[in-house]
C-alpha cells in the first residue's frame, strides 16, 4: 500500500487484513513491515505497525532521494507518538538483487553503519520487487556464501536477519518523523479523481460503520452488515497499492478504479441510509458524523434552509434554531463572529482573521489559482521539478 495517502484507519486495516490473510491461510503471524517500494512513509507509521505487533520495517526507496542522502541503513524510527519500531534501509539499493559483484561491492561501500554493525539485507529475485529467485541468482548466492575478497551472503528469513542485526546493533541511531522520498512529489497531484474517490471511500466506510454500530446496538431488530462492510474495505485497501492510488499506473487502472469507487459510494450509501432509517424511526432527524459538534444550515427534503446544531458523532431532531453568529456581509468582507473574511476586488482573499484567537491565519493571497506547465525531466505521473514554478498563467 501507499505509505502516505491512505487514512490512519486505512492503514490500520492494511496490518490487520494483512496479518490476518497470514494467519488464516499459511497458519503464520507475521513479525514485520515489509515495504521496499512506495513512496515515502509517514510518521504515524511506526506507532501503528507495532499496535499490529510488528516488530520491524524495511524500506529500499529512501536510496532514490533527489537531493539529500539518508544518513543511515540501520536505525530506530520514531513516530509522532515516541513509539520506535527497528528499521533497515538496505544499503545494496535495489529491490531485485541478482548478487552480482558491482552489486556486492556497492552493499559494502554505501552501508552507512560500519564500525557498529556488520550486517545488511538484499532483497532478491527477477522481476520488478514481485518476481522469484531464478537458478543463477540461487548459484551465485551458494558461491557467495564463502568467496575471498566478497561479503559473505547467507540465505535466510528476514526475522532471522532482523533479529540478528539488533541484537549487535541495539544502540543503532534514531529517525524521528516521517520518512520523507525526495522524489516523486507528483504522485500527490496525479489522477485527482482516483484519490477523491479513495478518500470519500474512507470517509463513507466510517460514516456506515457508525451508524451501523449505532444501530445494531439501539435498534430492534436491526442486524450489522459485518459481510458487506468487510468485502467493501478489502476493495478500497486493494486500490490503495502504492501505483493505483499514487496515480502511476496506466489510463485503464484509473478508469477501472474510477468506476469501482462510484460502486462503493453507492453501496455504502445504501447501508448508511438503512441504518439511520432504523435508528430514525420515521422521525426528520440531522446526523453528525464528524468529531466536533457542528452548527451550519442545512436543507430539509423540500429544499428549505433550516440552522440546526447536532453534537459530535451524534444525531438531533430536524428543528430550527437561532444561529448564534448570523454572517454579516459589510462590501466585501463578511463576518460570523467568529472568523472576518475580506475578499479582494480581484477574487482572491486578502485577510482571513481568527476573531476567536485574534490572528491573521492566511500567510499569502488565499483563492489564487495559478496553472502551471507539467514537463517534468523524466516520469510524467511521478515526478514534478522545481523549474515548474518558472512558469505559469
Amino acid at each position: 500500500a501507499d505509505g502516505n495517502l491512505p487514512g490512519g484507519e486505512a492503514v490500520a486495516r492494511q496490518f490487520v487484513h494483512g496479518k490476518r490473510f497470514f494467519i488464516e491461510n499459511f497458519g503464520i503471524e507475521t513479525k514485520g513491515v515489509w515495504l521496499p517500494d512506495s513512496f515515502g512513509y509517514n510518521a504515524a507509521y511506526p506507532q501503528l505497525a507495532k499496535l499490529a505487533g510488528n516488530e520491524w520495517f524495511l524500506t529500499q526507496k529512501i536510496s532514490w532521494n533527489q537531493t539529500n542522502r539518508f544518513p543511515h541503513h540501520t536505525f530506530w524510527w520514531e513516530g509522532i507518538d515516541g513509539t520506535r519500531i527497528f528499521t533497515h534501509f538496505p544499503p545494496i539499493d535495489t529491490y531485485n538483487a541478482r548478487f552480482s559483484g558491482e552489486e556486492m561491492d556497492r552493499a559494502v561501500r554505501n552501508y552507512q553503519e560500519k564500525g557498529a554493525g556488520t550486517r545488511s539485507l538484499a532483497p532478491f529475485g527477477w522481476g520488478d520487487g514481485g518476481g522469484g529467485p531464478t537458478r543463477e541468482i540461487m548459484e551465485r548466492a551458494r558461491r557467495l556464501a564463502d568467496l575471498e575478497g566478497s561479503p559473505k551472503v547467507v540465505v535466510e528469513h528476514p526475522d532471522e536477519f532482523f533479529a540478528k542485526a539488533r541484537a549487535e546493533y541495539e544502540d543503532a541511531p534514531v529517525w524521528h518523523g516521517e520518512l520523507y522520498l525526495e522524489l516523486h512529489r507528483a504522485t500527490y497531484t496525479s489522477q485527482a479523481r482516483t484519490k477523491q474517490g479513495n478518500r470519500r471511500s474512507e470517509h463513507k466506510l466510517r460514516e456506515a460503520e457508525l451508524w451501523a454500530t449505532t444501530a445494531a446496538l439501539h435498534a430492534p431488530g436491526y442486524a450489522y452488515p459485518y459481510e458487506k462492510l468487510d468485502r467493501l474495505w478489502k476493495t478500497v485497501l486493494l486500490h490503495q497499492f502504492h501505483d493505483i492510488l499514487p496515480g502511476s499506473s496506466i489510463a485503464w487502472v484509473h478508469r477501472e478504479a474510477e468506476a469501482e469507487y462510484a460502486r462503493v459510494a453507492k453501496e455504502l450509501e445504501e447501508l448508511t441510509a438503512e441504518a439511520v432509517t432504523a435508528l430514525g424511526a420515521g422521525d426528520a432527524r440531522v446526523f453528525n458524523t464528524g468529531p466536533r459538534d457542528r452548527a451550519e444550515v442545512v436543507r430539509t427534503s423540500e429544499g428549505a434552509p433550516v440552522y440546526v446544531e447536532v453534537p459530535a458523532n451524534g444525531s438531533a431532531p430536524l428543528a430550527a434554531a437561532e444561529p448564534p453568529h448570523p454572517v454579516t456581509v459589510d462590501g466585501l468582507t463578511l463576518d460570523n463572529g467568529l472568523v472576518r473574511v475580506v475578499v479582494a476586488e480581484d477574487g482572491t482573499l486578502a485577510s482571513v482573521l481568527d476573531l476567536v484567537a485574534g490572528r491573521e491565519v492566511l500567510g499569502d493571497q488565499g483563492n489564487l489559482l495559478r496553472l502551471h506547465t507539467d514537463l517534468p525531466n523524466y516520469w510524467d505521473a511521478w515526478d514534478v521539478d522545481k523549474h515548474y514554478r518558472n512558469r505559469y498563467t
